[in-house]
């Protein structure tokens, strides 16, 4: 039982470990995406 236990709580740790990360890259990827499109639009502007 201790050793299930243990792979448990190891897993959920590794869980969050995962997900903080993956919220970092998704809110990374977001800002990226975000700054492309005014960096696009502000040239559409200056073009037309």
């Amino acid at each position: 039982m201790k050793v299930v236990n243990q792979g448990e709580y190891s897993l959920k740790m590794y869980k969050k470990k995962v997900l903080k990360k993956s919220l970092i890259v998704l809110q990374l990827g977001f800002f990226i995406c975000c700054f492309c499109y005014i960096l696009y639009s502000t040239e559409k502007k200056v073009l037309t």
